[in-house]
């Protein structure tokens, strides 16, 4: 059987060995080898394949550009083993026939990304009737899926990207309807072992980590559940400026919810409120942030106590910088953990400013404090393109409300 990998690096294998011969002399060729099997037993034009594969070219003859590459294309394939095979059928076959080019395989040939669809399809139509079955057809679909489709090509264009994007629609789907079978017969460590080994493929779809926090909650690992949803809405605001959906509040609702119905002593109820372990200043989610300083600026107003908000932004001198903005943020917001007291709060507000409350602070120490941030910002970011401009008032003061 001649396997054919699309998922991540494509490659063709045959008994489970890679054929596949590379080099820069046979980019252009393997592009167009690529084109031709996601097209495989379809009527191709001349015209529709040049303008998909060399679109932006100024060749004066672009015909002749496209029949040089079938050229190369074929004896790429002879070299190979693939066609003009003597004593079998050809794997593979490119005919030009009453003007189109047709690309053909053989019936002992294999492509990933189709055995992984027939999966999917067939286990769409048992999940109701044999969910066992289905089960069994998900995860082989999900056992194809070795990375984004073609991940690996250098010359990419529109039609790679919406089969690239439908492929991917496919795999979450997939793992959001074999999840659903797995939680509906409890098998909760199931769905952890199979959502990390996919969590390789696709980290950031939330509604892969939401399922994973439902099912922490199953199992009742709610400080599990706690730091991964910490974990996740973090890294997706700070990579890419995302925040929490509502169905992903509803969870850590749900999160901040658990363990509340049984009746509870005062110092067991103390035990589940303390943190582990208490090291530096808090950081938090800019929704929480606006919490605590709400219910900071009512207790200020009340009691006169010496509570700052402050806002720290990022500044790029002459539009240059050597450090890209997500790691000058993380240098920042580490800087602050350490600089800043226990009592003290910071949150990301977006990808270059940090807001902080200092709580009870003297207005003297202010230069200091922001000083001394400074100070160890040039000294760990080394970037002399990159400053910090704080700004500081009072939380009491009436023009400042947050929220």
């Amino acid at each position: 059987m001649l396997e054919i990998k699309t998922f991540g690096d494509f490659d063709i294998r045959l008994d489970n060995k890679s054929i596949l011969k590379t080099g820069k002399r046979a980019t252009k060729a393997l592009d167009l080898l690529k084109y031709f099997i996601a097209n495989k037993d379809r009527r191709l034009s001349p015209e529709v394949i040049i303008e998909i594969q060399w679109g932006d070219s100024n060749s004066e003859d672009p015909k002749n550009v496209l029949r040089t590459q079938i050229f190369r294309l074929r004896k790429y394939l002879q070299e190979m083993g693939l066609i003009n095979r003597s004593d079998k059928e050809d794997y593979f076959n490119l005919a030009f026939e009453n003007g189109y080019y047709i690309f053909r395989m053989s019936a002992e040939c294999e492509i990933d990304a189709l055995v992984f669809e027939d999966c999917i399809k067939t286990a769409d139509n048992l999940k109701n009737e044999d969910p066992d079955a289905a089960i069994e057809k998900y995860l082989e679909a999900i056992e194809l899926y070795k990375g984004e489709y073609l991940a690996d090509s250098q010359y990419n264009n529109e039609w790679m990207y919406i089969a690239r994007n439908r492929y991917h629609r496919l795999f979450v789907d997939a793992l959001l309807k074999l999840f659903d079978i797995l939680s509906s017969k409890g098998c909760y460590s199931k769905i952890i072992e199979i959502f990390e080994q996919a969590m390789v493929y696709e980290p950031y779809d939330e509604s892969l980590h939401i399922c994973f926090l439902e099912t922490l909650l199953a199992l009742n690992q709610v400080k599990n559940a706690a730091s991964h949803y910490n974990y996740i809405t973090g890294k997706m605001y700070r990579e890419m400026s995302l925040k929490p959906s509502p169905a992903m509040k509803q969870v850590y609702q749900k999160i901040i919810n658990s363990d509340k119905g049984d009746k509870v002593d005062l110092y067991s109820l103390r035990n589940n409120l303390t943190e582990d372990q208490i090291d530096g200043a808090f950081y938090c989610d800019a929704d929480y942030f606006m919490t605590i300083y709400n219910l900071e600026r009512r207790r200020a107003l009340r009691m006169d106590n010496k509570v700052f908000l402050g806002l720290i932004t990022i500044l790029t001198i002459n539009n240059k910088m050597q450090r890209d903005q997500a790691f000058s943020i993380n240098i920042l917001k580490n800087i602050l953990k350490n600089s800043l007291r226990k009592g003290d709060v910071f949150s990301q507000w977006n990808d270059c400013q940090i807001i902080f409350l200092l709580i009870d602070a003297k207005e003297e120490n202010l230069d200091l404090i922001t000083e001394r941030i400074r100070q160890k910002f040039v000294e760990e970011i080394d970037d002399k393109n990159l400053q910090l401009k704080f700004s500081i008032r009072p939380i009491s003061s009436p023009e400042l409300f947050i929220g």
